[in-house]
């Protein structure tokens, strides 16, 4: 049985996107370290994991039940993508959002489709 997200996101990557370039629990923003983060007053954000597919940029925000905290997350992981030095290299890809998670919520489905973010489910079959 899955307890964590980010079990749900390394079965989801390992499935669908094993030949990606992925990194996991993936730091966004400017600030690169707590010490920093204290200076600059912020806090550090950590999205559940970003690959490069098809020359563009996935961010991916897992959540076992579905939670719409996790849109404004991706949302945010938008806007920090393209201020993190460590992808720098990257800010000319399109950037594609998705909420990955192991059921279905209709409500939120359609609030998340009305924001082009990709609601994906990955109901996990224990063996």
């Amino acid at each position: 049985m899955i307890e964590k997200g980010s079990e749900l996101v390394n079965r989801w990557l390992w499935d669908k996107h094993k030949n990606a370039l992925t990194w996991k629990r993936v730091r966004l923003g400017k600030v690169s370290t707590q010490e920093m983060a204290q200076v600059e007053k912020v806090l550090l954000h950590w999205a559940d994991a970003i690959f490069l597919e098809d020359n563009k940029v996935h961010i991916v925000e897992a959540k076992l039940r579905p939670d719409v905290s996790a849109i404004g997350q991706l949302e945010f992981y938008r806007e920090a993508f393209i201020v993190t030095p460590e992808f720098s290299q990257y800010n000319d890809l399109p950037v594609v959002l998705i909420f990955l998670t192991m059921s279905e919520d209709l409500e939120l489905v359609k609030f998340v489709a009305d924001k082009g973010i990709i609601y994906e489910i990955y109901p996990v079959i224990e063996s």
